[in-house]
């Protein structure tokens, strides 16, 4: 896992209004170095995807994680602070390529939701049909009796397939238990790594190009030049400078 420039990581801070969140996800697999390219990146299943977003979120800004989220039923502000770690799973064995299933008289070989399904299923115009199309995805072979193929998934092969795909990869569905302070009433937060990590690279480029603009115009010095100093000698400068 790469230790990205500052430099380098505002060329991703950029893609983050211009991508969707999912997409977004693998553009930034590909900047912390856990995958090449974002071929690659796409082929790794959602919660071995989640599992190294969310190493990298803990290298580049620590354990300490505030998730909000408008409750449910009253729109207060639910805030949860916690330790990242807690999220972590442990680093997975060597993982099974095909899965199956029998549901409603059809046989199922399938695989996991892989990072390209889930930037497909984000076009899709609402959850049902996301679900529909991840599950179409991920089918890898489908038999009726006799061995007939099966063209199209009932749709309670589709929700007794969703339901097996969250427990064979549970990283990809981390959900928190939340009360509400102002209701009393308890929901559950579902945790999605990659639009927490735009948000908090949101905040760092824009602490880090009021830095650029402050020491640019008192220096007269460049982007790259104010980039490449390291953070205690910009630090340092800054206090100079009296920003």
């Amino acid at each position: 896992m790469n230790a990205p420039t500052p430099a380098r990581l505002l060329d991703l801070w950029e893609l983050i209004p211009t991508l969707e969140p999912q997409a977004w996800a693998l553009a930034a697999l590909v900047v912390a170095g856990v995958e090449e390219d974002e071929r690659s990146a796409g082929a790794q299943s959602v919660g071995s995807r989640d599992q190294a977003l969310l190493a990298w979120r803990r290298s580049l800004f620590g354990d300490a994680l505030l998730l909000t989220e408008p409750c449910p039923y009253c729109e207060e502000l639910l805030e949860l602070e916690m330790d990242a770690g807690m999220l972590a799973s442990p680093l997975p064995g060597p993982r099974e390529d095909e899965f199956f299933l029998s549901v409603d008289g059809i046989d199922l070989r399938f695989r996991l939701p892989d990072g390209d399904d889930m930037v497909a299923a984000a076009r899709c115009p609402g959850v049902q049909e996301a679900r529909a199309l991840i599950a179409t995805r991920c089918v890898l072979d489908a038999t009726g009796p006799g061995g007939r193929p099966v063209d199209a998934l009932s749709a309670l092969a589709i929700d007794q397939m969703s339901e097996r795909l969250s427990l064979l990869d549970e990283p990809a569905d981390i959900r928190l238990h939340v009360a509400c302070a102002s209701c009393t009433r308890s929901s559950d937060l579902v945790f999605d790594i990659a639009p927490i990590l735009a948000q908090e690279l949101d905040l760092w480029a824009a602490r880090c190009l009021s830095e650029v603009h402050a020491l640019a115009s008192m220096y007269g010095w460049t982007e790259h030049e104010i980039l490449a100093l390291s953070p205690a000698r910009r630090s340092r400068y800054l206090a100079l400078a009296g920003a």
